[in-house]
Protein backbone atom coordinates (compact mmCIF):
# COMPACT_ATOMS: atom_id res chain seq x y z
CA UNK A 1 0.00 0.00 0.00
CA UNK A 2 2.81 2.40 0.88
CA UNK A 3 4.56 1.67 -2.43
CA UNK A 4 1.31 2.32 -4.35
CA UNK A 5 0.85 5.62 -2.54
CA UNK A 6 4.40 6.69 -3.35
CA UNK A 7 3.95 5.78 -7.02
CA UNK A 8 0.70 7.74 -7.18
CA UNK A 9 2.36 10.75 -5.55
CA UNK A 10 5.22 10.58 -8.04
CA UNK A 11 2.80 10.51 -10.96
CA UNK A 12 0.90 13.45 -9.55
CA UNK A 13 4.11 15.47 -9.08
CA UNK A 14 5.29 14.59 -12.57
CA UNK A 15 1.94 15.67 -14.02
CA UNK A 16 2.08 18.94 -12.08
CA UNK A 17 5.62 19.72 -13.27
CA UNK A 18 4.68 18.95 -16.88
CA UNK A 19 1.59 21.16 -16.63
CA UNK A 20 3.69 23.98 -15.16
CA UNK A 21 6.29 23.62 -17.92
CA UNK A 22 3.63 23.68 -20.63
CA UNK A 23 2.03 26.76 -19.09
CA UNK A 24 5.37 28.57 -19.00
CA UNK A 25 6.03 27.74 -22.63
CA UNK A 26 2.54 28.45 -23.93
CA UNK A 27 1.86 31.88 -22.38
CA UNK A 28 3.81 34.36 -24.54
CA UNK A 29 1.64 37.24 -23.46
CA UNK A 30 2.56 36.81 -19.81
CA UNK A 31 6.23 35.74 -19.96
CA UNK A 32 8.76 37.48 -22.18
CA UNK A 33 11.14 35.30 -24.18
CA UNK A 34 14.39 36.25 -22.47
CA UNK A 35 16.34 33.11 -23.40
CA UNK A 36 18.23 33.18 -26.71
CA UNK A 37 17.71 30.02 -28.76
CA UNK A 38 19.59 29.57 -32.04
CA UNK A 39 18.62 27.14 -34.81
CA UNK A 40 20.89 26.04 -37.69
CA UNK A 41 19.30 28.24 -40.35
CA UNK A 42 15.74 28.16 -41.63
CA UNK A 43 15.93 24.66 -43.09
CA UNK A 44 17.76 21.38 -42.52
CA UNK A 45 17.90 18.51 -45.01
CA UNK A 46 18.38 14.83 -44.24
CA UNK A 47 18.43 11.70 -46.42
CA UNK A 48 15.64 9.14 -46.12
CA UNK A 49 16.40 6.43 -43.51
CA UNK A 50 19.39 8.40 -42.19
CA UNK A 51 19.72 9.76 -38.65
CA UNK A 52 18.92 13.44 -38.16
CA UNK A 53 20.19 15.90 -35.58
CA UNK A 54 17.95 18.98 -35.60
CA UNK A 55 20.07 21.73 -34.12
CA UNK A 56 18.89 23.90 -31.22
CA UNK A 57 21.48 25.84 -29.18
CA UNK A 58 20.87 27.84 -26.00
CA UNK A 59 23.00 30.99 -25.90
CA UNK A 60 24.07 32.80 -22.74
CA UNK A 61 25.11 31.63 -19.28
CA UNK A 62 26.69 28.19 -19.44
CA UNK A 63 26.88 25.51 -18.19
CA UNK A 64 23.18 24.92 -17.53
CA UNK A 65 21.79 23.20 -14.48
CA UNK A 66 19.70 20.64 -16.33
CA UNK A 67 17.51 20.02 -13.28
CA UNK A 68 16.19 23.55 -13.80
CA UNK A 69 15.82 23.18 -17.58
CA UNK A 70 12.78 22.04 -19.55
CA UNK A 71 12.80 21.19 -23.27
CA UNK A 72 9.85 20.43 -25.52
CA UNK A 73 10.34 19.49 -29.18
CA UNK A 74 7.25 19.48 -31.40
CA UNK A 75 6.34 19.14 -35.07
CA UNK A 76 3.59 21.13 -36.77
CA UNK A 77 0.68 18.97 -37.90
CA UNK A 78 0.37 19.62 -41.67
CA UNK A 79 -3.39 19.09 -41.52
CA UNK A 80 -4.55 21.47 -38.78
CA UNK A 81 -1.35 23.40 -37.93
CA UNK A 82 -1.24 22.29 -34.30
CA UNK A 83 2.04 21.36 -32.59
CA UNK A 84 2.45 17.63 -31.92
CA UNK A 85 4.94 16.83 -29.16
CA UNK A 86 7.91 14.73 -30.29
CA UNK A 87 10.06 14.79 -27.15
CA UNK A 88 9.99 16.45 -23.74
CA UNK A 89 12.44 16.75 -20.87
CA UNK A 90 12.17 18.40 -17.47
CA UNK A 91 13.96 17.50 -14.26
CA UNK A 92 14.40 13.74 -14.12
CA UNK A 93 11.59 13.16 -16.62
CA UNK A 94 12.30 12.33 -20.26
CA UNK A 95 9.66 11.07 -22.68
CA UNK A 96 9.86 10.34 -26.41
CA UNK A 97 6.56 10.49 -28.28
CA UNK A 98 8.40 9.40 -31.43
CA UNK A 99 10.40 6.18 -31.13
CA UNK A 100 14.10 6.88 -30.59
CA UNK A 101 13.76 10.65 -30.23
CA UNK A 102 16.21 12.06 -27.67
CA UNK A 103 18.15 15.06 -26.37
CA UNK A 104 21.61 14.49 -24.91
CA UNK A 105 21.83 15.43 -21.22
CA UNK A 106 25.57 16.04 -21.55
CA UNK A 107 24.93 18.28 -24.54
CA UNK A 108 22.09 20.11 -22.79
CA UNK A 109 24.35 21.05 -19.89
CA UNK A 110 26.53 22.80 -22.49
CA UNK A 111 23.55 24.54 -24.07
CA UNK A 112 22.87 22.00 -26.83
CA UNK A 113 19.18 21.03 -26.91
CA UNK A 114 19.38 19.43 -30.37
CA UNK A 115 16.85 16.72 -31.19
CA UNK A 116 18.16 13.35 -32.39
CA UNK A 117 15.90 11.30 -34.66
CA UNK A 118 17.01 7.89 -35.98
CA UNK A 119 16.05 6.63 -39.46
CA UNK A 120 13.96 9.61 -40.54
CA UNK A 121 11.04 8.94 -42.90
CA UNK A 122 9.43 11.13 -45.58
CA UNK A 123 6.34 11.61 -43.42
CA UNK A 124 8.46 13.30 -40.73
CA UNK A 125 9.34 16.32 -42.84
CA UNK A 126 7.90 19.64 -41.69
CA UNK A 127 8.34 22.48 -39.23
CA UNK A 128 9.94 21.58 -35.89
CA UNK A 129 9.84 23.80 -32.82
CA UNK A 130 12.38 23.77 -29.97
CA UNK A 131 11.09 25.30 -26.73
CA UNK A 132 13.47 25.74 -23.81
CA UNK A 133 12.87 26.93 -20.23
CA UNK A 134 15.75 27.75 -17.90
CA UNK A 135 13.79 29.03 -14.91
CA UNK A 136 12.72 31.79 -14.99
CA UNK A 137 13.80 32.45 -18.60
CA UNK A 138 12.46 30.85 -21.77
CA UNK A 139 12.94 30.90 -25.53
CA UNK A 140 12.08 29.00 -28.68
CA UNK A 141 13.02 28.57 -32.33
CA UNK A 142 11.71 26.80 -35.42
CA UNK A 143 13.30 25.04 -38.38
CA UNK A 144 11.93 23.33 -41.49
CA UNK A 145 13.14 19.74 -41.87
CA UNK A 146 13.31 18.42 -45.44
CA UNK A 147 13.68 14.69 -46.16
CA UNK A 148 15.03 13.57 -49.54
CA UNK A 149 15.65 10.17 -51.17
CA UNK A 150 18.40 9.76 -53.77
CA UNK A 151 17.59 7.86 -56.98
CA UNK A 152 19.01 4.47 -57.90
CA UNK A 153 19.77 4.49 -61.63
CA UNK A 154 20.29 1.77 -64.25
CA UNK A 155 20.90 1.64 -68.01
CA UNK A 156 19.94 -1.26 -70.27
CA UNK A 157 19.31 -2.17 -73.91
CA UNK A 158 15.92 -3.15 -75.29
CA UNK A 159 17.18 -4.92 -78.39
CA UNK A 160 13.72 -5.73 -79.76
CA UNK A 161 12.78 -2.04 -79.74
CA UNK A 162 16.27 -0.83 -80.68
CA UNK A 163 16.49 1.58 -77.78
CA UNK A 164 18.37 2.30 -74.56
CA UNK A 165 16.42 2.50 -71.32
CA UNK A 166 17.58 4.65 -68.38
CA UNK A 167 15.64 4.15 -65.15
CA UNK A 168 15.76 6.15 -61.91
CA UNK A 169 13.86 4.75 -58.93
CA UNK A 170 13.11 5.45 -55.28
CA UNK A 171 13.73 9.22 -55.29
CA UNK A 172 12.05 12.13 -53.52
CA UNK A 173 11.10 14.92 -54.14
CA UNK A 174 9.58 14.46 -57.57
CA UNK A 175 11.75 16.86 -59.59
CA UNK A 176 14.56 15.10 -61.46
CA UNK A 177 16.55 15.64 -64.65
CA UNK A 178 17.75 12.91 -67.05
CA UNK A 179 20.00 13.80 -69.98
CA UNK A 180 21.79 11.78 -72.67
CA UNK A 181 25.12 12.14 -74.46
CA UNK A 182 27.49 10.01 -76.57
CA UNK A 183 31.13 9.84 -77.66
CA UNK A 184 33.25 7.70 -79.97
CA UNK A 185 36.86 7.06 -80.89
CA UNK A 186 36.63 9.89 -83.40
CA UNK A 187 35.07 12.37 -80.93
CA UNK A 188 36.23 12.15 -77.32
CA UNK A 189 33.78 14.84 -76.11
CA UNK A 190 30.44 13.63 -74.79
CA UNK A 191 27.94 15.29 -77.17
CA UNK A 192 24.47 16.00 -75.79
CA UNK A 193 21.56 14.16 -77.43
CA UNK A 194 18.07 15.63 -77.64
CA UNK A 195 16.54 13.80 -80.63
CA UNK A 196 14.75 10.47 -80.25
CA UNK A 197 14.65 10.88 -76.46
CA UNK A 198 11.43 10.14 -74.56
CA UNK A 199 11.19 10.75 -70.82
CA UNK A 200 8.00 9.60 -69.11
CA UNK A 201 6.25 11.34 -66.23
CA UNK A 202 7.39 10.27 -62.76
CA UNK A 203 5.29 7.53 -61.14
CA UNK A 204 4.61 7.52 -57.39
CA UNK A 205 5.41 4.44 -55.27
CA UNK A 206 3.50 3.27 -52.21
CA UNK A 207 6.19 4.78 -49.95
CA UNK A 208 5.74 8.21 -51.65
CA UNK A 209 9.04 7.99 -53.54
CA UNK A 210 9.05 8.17 -57.35
CA UNK A 211 10.29 6.24 -60.40
CA UNK A 212 10.95 7.62 -63.88
CA UNK A 213 12.11 6.15 -67.19
CA UNK A 214 13.88 7.81 -70.13
CA UNK A 215 14.54 6.04 -73.45
CA UNK A 216 16.79 6.75 -76.42
CA UNK A 217 15.88 5.33 -79.83
CA UNK A 218 18.98 4.01 -81.66
CA UNK A 219 19.98 4.26 -85.30
CA UNK A 220 21.74 0.94 -85.70
CA UNK A 221 23.04 1.53 -89.24
CA UNK A 222 25.09 4.52 -88.08
CA UNK A 223 26.56 3.04 -84.89
CA UNK A 224 29.80 1.29 -84.11
CA UNK A 225 32.10 1.68 -81.12
CA UNK A 226 29.90 4.42 -79.70
CA UNK A 227 29.47 4.93 -75.96
CA UNK A 228 26.17 6.30 -74.69
CA UNK A 229 25.66 7.84 -71.28
CA UNK A 230 22.56 8.76 -69.30
CA UNK A 231 23.04 11.26 -66.49
CA UNK A 232 20.57 11.46 -63.59
CA UNK A 233 20.56 14.68 -61.55
CA UNK A 234 18.46 15.13 -58.44
CA UNK A 235 18.75 17.36 -55.34
CA UNK A 236 22.10 18.76 -54.18
CA UNK A 237 22.65 16.05 -51.54
CA UNK A 238 22.56 13.30 -54.17
CA UNK A 239 25.64 12.63 -56.31
CA UNK A 240 24.68 12.76 -60.02
CA UNK A 241 24.33 9.23 -61.39
CA UNK A 242 26.05 8.33 -64.68
CA UNK A 243 25.54 5.06 -66.56
CA UNK A 244 27.43 4.14 -69.75
CA UNK A 245 26.86 1.57 -72.52
CA UNK A 246 29.31 0.95 -75.36
CA UNK A 247 27.85 -0.39 -78.61
CA UNK A 248 29.76 -3.14 -80.47
CA UNK A 249 31.42 -2.87 -83.87
CA UNK A 250 29.28 -3.07 -87.00
CA UNK A 251 28.02 -6.54 -87.73
CA UNK A 252 28.35 -7.77 -84.13
CA UNK A 253 25.29 -8.65 -82.09
CA UNK A 254 24.49 -7.28 -78.66
CA UNK A 255 25.40 -10.07 -76.22
CA UNK A 256 22.46 -10.41 -73.87
CA UNK A 257 21.24 -6.96 -74.84
CA UNK A 258 24.02 -5.19 -72.87
CA UNK A 259 27.32 -5.00 -74.75
CA UNK A 260 29.19 -2.97 -72.15
CA UNK A 261 27.42 -1.32 -69.24
CA UNK A 262 29.09 0.50 -66.38
CA UNK A 263 28.68 3.40 -63.93
CA UNK A 264 30.90 6.44 -64.11
CA UNK A 265 31.41 9.56 -66.13
CA UNK A 266 34.74 8.97 -67.87
CA UNK A 267 35.47 7.73 -71.35
CA UNK A 268 35.33 3.97 -71.57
Amino acid sequence: MAADAEAAAARTLCGFVRTLLVLVLELPALIAESLRVEMAGKTQTVLLNHNAIISCKVLGSLPLNIKNVGVIWSRKNPVDGTDVTVFELYGDHREAFRSGASVSLQGLAKGDASLQLPEVQLSEAGEYRCKVVNTPDRGQGTVLLKVVACPVSSLSVEEAKQRLLCEASGFYPKNINITWCKWSQENSQCVNISENVTTNAAIANEDNTFNVTSSLKLKRSLEHNVTYQCRVEHVFLCTPGRRNITMPENGKDLPGGVPHSSPGGGIM
